[in-house]
């Protein structure tokens, strides 16, 4: 069955480009040029992903972006921010509203498919694990609400840290390398952004408390959570 993507963007030239590009990948394509209209068809039809731009003639994007995730019809549906600012602030706020990725304008054909892809296959890797619940000592890891408990209360972890806290939690003892973490949980190569795993991982290390520990550093390797 093909994934079907809802594109937001009030530039009929680039909702044109992107449908072509995604409708050579084997996608299925809804258009919308507004958010009023973008947030109807997201809970009507729920998309498999939404690829969002930021600014729009009535309801900016971050807005949009914040009603989907409040509503439970659609607080799971995958979210790329696709604008033409660049600040970091501006990528930052983004991020921490609720989009998974976040994709300046211009961006390549290559690009565009690439940060699909990952986000889609990283839905998918997280649908496959969501009946199990994972305990290790006083820690418990509830992959269907995406939840974290720390000896009865929730530690309280965005997106980003919640994916990769979830891959070494689920593999203690393996070592993961630094280019598995940033695929599966960046969707992006590592070689430009090697310290952007570094501040998670420490970040993650201060949320868990006395078990920070317990994710060790392999060195020239990546990183390991110690049971």
């Amino acid at each position: 069955m093909r994934h079907e993507i809802l594109i937001i963007d009030d530039d009929r030239e680039h909702l044109k480009l992107a449908r072509i590009i995604l409708d050579s990948a084997g996608y299925s394509v809804i258009e919308a040029e507004n958010g009023e209209t973008a947030i109807r068809y997201a809970t009507e039809k729920k998309p498999d992903l939404v690829i969002l731009d930021w600014i729009l003639p009535d309801i900016p994007g971050i807005e949009v972006c914040k009603i989907l995730r409040s509503d439970i019809r659609t607080r799971y549906i995958p979210i790329i921010m696709l604008t033409a600012k660049t600040k970091i602030d501006d990528e930052v706020k983004g991020l921490e509203i609720g989009a998974d990725e976040y994709l300046k304008k211009p961006c390549r054909k290559d690009e565009l498919l690439a940060y699909v892809k990952a986000v889609l296959r990283r839905v998918e890797y997280a649908a496959g694990n969501k009946d199990e619940i994972i305990k290790k000592g006083d820690i418990q890891l509830f992959p269907d609400k995406r939840r974290v408990v720390l000896g009865g209360d929730e530690i309280k972890l965005n997106k980003k840290e919640y994916d990769l806290f979830y891959l070494l939690f689920k593999k203690p003892g393996r070592v993961l390398s630094r280019e598995y973490l940033f695929e599966t949980v960046w969707g992006w190569d590592s070689q430009s952004m090697t310290g952007t795993l570094d501040t998670y991982i420490c970040t993650l290390r201060k949320k868990i408390g006395k078990n920070g520990g317990k994710i060790v550093a392999v060195k020239g390797v990546g990183y390991k959570f110690e049971t």
